[in-house]
């Protein structure tokens, strides 16, 4: 079983559009996609914008609240729990492939027992770590969608440097740049994720490994994999790990907070936006409990 669980979830500006769910037996982290084009009225009235719900929130909640109710039943598989989760939505996509980036969609990483084994799939931009007894780590992660963001983060530092600005106001010049990625969802010259379609439930990354190899777990969003990718606190996956096993995940955040408040626009960090959702769980894995329990 999963034992000595530590989790985070906090939004980087309003509404939270990540949502982490645990038991004894799974993990899940989901981090919904903002979605772009259109300005919600939060941004006009912080105050007003703790208490809304935008159209990514409300995806990563449902299908949140039908995966912590259903993980635990091994008898069915995590793609056919996914695509009931889907089925059970009482949001769908309406608009066209031409402006499909305002549907909402999420990534998401998960961990299940499954007897004699540990399942992991992902789906989309979310992370997971494994550190084995023996010493190894592995970190599993899908670099499609994240090779296209860091194309159009190259693209804002190239206007900063050709405009004289800065970097935060290039963000505000690549907006079309996003949208055209963001239409590359569920694409086979695209990526996949997670939507009201389902489409992209069966390209997910499934993986098992043998509860017995291994010592501890981790899941992140984006948000907070940015410890290591973006704001390079450390210097590698391995290295977060371990500070997550050995520290306080919220003094850890609070860290990563505090350096995004030194650098207002973005110039010595590049990034979309000063701060994103950030989540994250861990877990050690407990061998000891006879399978038969499970």
């Amino acid at each position: 079983m999963f034992t000595s669980i530590k989790s985070i979830c906090i939004p980087g500006n309003g509404v939270n559009e990540d949502y982490l769910g645990y038991s004894e037996t799974f993990l899940f982290v989901l981090d919904g996609a903002t979605i772009l084009g259109k300005k919600e009225r939060a941004e006009k009235n912080q105050n007003l914008a703790a208490q809304m719900e935008t159209e990514a929130s409300r995806f990563v909640t449902q299908v949140g609240n039908y995966l912590q109710l259903n993980l635990s039943d091994t008898t069915r598989t995590i793609e056919g729990i996914l695509r009931d989760a889907v089925s059970s939505l009482d949001i769908v996509n309406i608009e066209s492939p031409e402006s499909s980036y305002r549907n909402p969609s999420a990534g998401l990483s998960l961990f299940r027992r499954n007897g004699a084994m540990l399942e992991y799939y992902g789906l989309g931009d979310c992370s997971g770590t494994i550190s084995f007894s023996n010493g190894a780590f592995r970190m599993l992660h899908d670099d499609t969608l994240t090779g296209l963001d860091q194309k159009v983060i190259q693209e804002m530092i190239n206007l900063a440097n050709e405009k004289n600005i800065h970097i935060s106001d290039a963000r505000k010049l690549i907006e079309p740049l996003l949208i055209d990625n963001r239409n590359k969802k569920n694409t086979k010259d695209g990526y996949w994720v997670l939507d009201a379609s389902g489409e992209g439930i069966c390209h997910g990354t499934l993986s098992t490994f043998s509860i017995e190899e291994i010592h501890s777990v981790s899941l992140m969003t984006d948000g907070f994999a940015g410890i290591c990718t973006t704001f390079h606190m450390v210097k590698n996956f391995a290295e977060l790990h371990n500070r997550i096993l050995d520290e306080n995940l919220e003094n850890i955040v609070k860290e990563l907070f505090e350096l995004q408040d030194t650098d207002l626009f973005y110039d010595r960090f590049p990034r979309f936006k000063h701060r994103d959702d950030t989540t994250a769980i861990f877990a050690l894995i407990e061998k000891s409990q006879s399978l038969q329990d499970f």
